[in-house]
């Protein structure tokens, strides 16, 4: 089949034009940015936008003994309705990613799926940060990398063993930057609204401390991180002057981040609160700024969602017993278009954050990332001018402050091997 576009998304020159794509045996077999000339079947989707679909760095996937937050067929669902062509799945799972037979476990069951799930494997047993995982045996399955997220790795000299174990490979070690004992239960950001709620308030230096010490280490040994789910100024500030030194690292912007700010929690109903709690919080307007113009800049290389699926029971109760994080994944590609308009960024910056770099970090370039002659035929199609109304539905659980919001950005369908997975 042929697919044609007035906007066809073309990596070369960085912008869209009008294009096609031919598709054989699920890939990309000819691709020529002009009308085609006929022969074959032509789906001509007009005005609408072809883009190659995403990679979501940060995804957990819950299933397991969780299968009541998300299971394996709900997340993929998810996925496919925010035109996510991959994903990288966080080892806090229970039982958590922490055994080569875990991980095995994990590939048998979401292997022969239209969404490629990568999972990483935790660098200590349980997530508990006392005894290491086999890190020599875990890396050399077929993972992500390495990471604890969820919790910190606070532990200095195990840090730095890790960063050695890794160095030289092609895996990420992804770090949730939160010192513990300033983060006091990462509620909300330090801030009035905190004050408003009688909330023990969580200051950026939770954040920066740590980041603080892993790029010292990281320049120290000459190794690559990625750092998570990155909040706050002065975060952004550290990753920015790290990069002009030349300090190796990748680094995530969230939906959440990049779009609220720490007072909206002024407007809620005390009983809604807790659907705003989420780990690094979301924080003020100045620490949003700071990280849009680190998007643009590519200093935050990665647009991930930080996906956190939680059941009504475990989010739905006073903010300081309830569960951290959004169900947002579904969503993928609206929450990155409104930010594309909100902060005016070139549409060059969002597909290299959402597709291209996510691509190379997880070895998957000759596969996916980009629209290019040989690469596997999957793609969105996209209507950027169209306001929806964000409605749950394909995740198990819609915890979290999206649901309702409209938002500019709609999601037409998704492609993925050359099979229609998903239509709006």
């Amino acid at each position: 089949m042929i697919h044609f576009s007035k906007n066809l998304w073309d990596r070369a020159s960085r912008k869209f034009h009008e294009g096609y794509f031919k598709v054989e045996a699920g890939r990309i077999s000819e691709v020529e940015f002009k009308k085609p000339a006929g022969g074959g079947a032509v789906k001509d989707w007009g005005d609408l936008f072809l883009a190659p679909a995403s990679i979501d760095l940060h995804v957990h996937a819950r299933d397991f003994e969780e299968s009541h937050k998300e299971t394996f067929e709900t997340v993929e669902a998810a996925a496919k309705k925010g035109g996510v062509a991959a994903m990288a799945c966080l080892a806090n799972t229970r039982p958590r990613l922490d055994t080569v037979e875990r991980i095995q476990e994990f590939i048998r069951r979401t292997e022969d799926r239209k969404v490629l799930f990568r999972p990483f494997a935790s660098v200590t047993q349980d997530l508990a940060g006392k005894e290491n995982t086999d890190w020599k045996a875990l890396l050399k399955l077929p993972i992500a990398g390495l990471s604890d997220d969820g919790k910190p790795i606070e532990d200095i000299d195990r840090m730095r063993a890790v960063m050695l174990a890794l160095k030289g490979t092609s895996k990420l070690l992804s770090l949730h930057e939160e010192n513990l004992s300033l983060s006091r239960g990462s509620c909300l950001h330090e801030s009035p609204a905190a004050c408003r709620w009688g909330v023990m308030p969580s200051p950026t230096s939770a954040e920066t401390s740590m980041v603080t010490r892993d790029l010292k280490l990281a320049e120290e040994l000459g190794v690559s991180l990625h750092f998570a789910h990155m909040s706050s100024k002065e975060g952004v500030g550290l990753l920015a002057a790290a990069r002009k030194k030349g300090i190796k690292f990748s680094a995530e912007l969230t939906p959440h981040h990049a779009l609220l700010t720490v007072d909206e929690v002024l407007k809620m109903k005390v009983e809604k609160l807790s659907q705003f709690k989420v780990c690094p919080p979301v924080r003020g307007a100045e620490d949003q700024a700071a990280l849009r113009i680190g998007f643009r800049d590519a200093v935050l290389d990665c647009f991930a969602t930080d996906h956190a699926p939680h059941s009504s029971f475990e989010k739905d109760r006073p903010i300081e017993g309830a569960m951290h994080g959004f169900s947002s994944i579904e969503w993928h590609w609206t929450l990155a278009n409104e930010l594309r308009l909100q902060a005016g960024l070139e549409w060059a910056v969002l597909i290299s954050a959402m597709a291209e770099r996510p691509a190379e970090l997880l070895g998957l370039k000759d596969r996916l990332g980009s629209l290019d002659k040989g690469k596997d035929a999957s793609f969105i199609v996209f209507d950027p001018a169209a306001e929806v109304q964000l409605q749950p539905g394909a995740s198990k659980n819609h915890n979290g402050p999206w649901a309702g919001r409209r938002c500019r950005g709609k999601l037409v369908a998704t492609w993925l091997g050359g099979e229609k997975v998903y239509e709006s």
